[in-house]
């Protein structure tokens, strides 16, 4: 299916509806590779390289926004499990629980996130 252009000033709406970091992340799951070139990503989300490279000058930049969309999706599902009401143990469970949820539910992403020498890499350089 061919992709339809987009009218000039829309890059926007190309990057969160077409291939955001969200998408983006599918290319690490279920267990990430080793980290995919822009070609690869765009390749994988149905754009050409170049609606990549609009947005995102480097490989570095595309694995940043792609790891703080995850870190903003793993913290929402535990603020998720968490209610004010209960005792602080009881929050505590929930939270851990939902923690290892998250974990098996999301594998590729747990281990982008908590276990990816190509994360630690991107960090320190920082």
């Amino acid at each position: 299916m061919a992709r339809l252009q987009n009218p000039k000033g829309e890059g926007v709406r190309l990057r969160e509806k077409t291939w955001s970091p969200r998408r983006a992340s599918c290319c690490f799951a279920p267990q990430p590779p080793a980290v995919p070139s822009l070609r690869a990503v765009a390749r994988k989300c149905g754009v050409s390289p170049t609606a990549v490279y609009l947005h995102f000058s480097s490989q570095e930049q595309l694995i940043q926004a792609v790891v703080e969309d995850l870190n903003s999706r793993f913290a929402a599902h535990l603020a998720d499990a968490d209610d004010l009401t209960l005792p602080v143990t009881e929050r505590l469970e929930r939270r851990a629980i939902a923690y290892v949820e998250w974990g098996f539910g999301n594998a590729g992403a747990y281990q982008l996130l908590f276990e990816s020498k190509d994360r630690l890499d991107l960090f320190l350089a920082a």
